[in-house]
């Protein structure tokens, strides 16, 4: 592949990973007013780590290098501080979106 377009791609995924941090933080921030900053910058920086890695076990799971309960197993290990059902839903979209 042409490294100018791959360097290129790069620099805007970061970019717009780094918006997307951001935004998620700005709209925590507006819903929860009652909570401190670090509880709101740990949940949003926590999310975005949860979305990532719930992607990268749906792209194993449909590799068939693991099982979607084993997905969701490394998940529940990784994540405990995220209810069950929002863990269940981060790996279910990453597995539909990969599809």
């Amino acid at each position: 592949m042409n490294d100018a377009l791959m360097d290129s791609a790069y620099s805007i995924a970061r970019e717009n990973y780094k918006a997307a941090e951001l935004a998620t933080f700005k709209a925590l921030e507006s819903k929860f007013t009652a909570e401190d900053f670090d509880p709101i910058h740990q949940a949003s920086q926590h999310a975005m780590h949860l979305h990532f890695s719930a992607m990268d076990l749906a792209k194993k799971v449909w590799a068939r290098m693991i099982s979607y309960e084993k997905a969701e197993e490394i998940l529940r290990n990784q994540f405990v501080e995220f209810p069950d059902s929002t863990r269940q839903k981060a790996l279910s979209d990453s597995y539909t979106d990969t599809r």
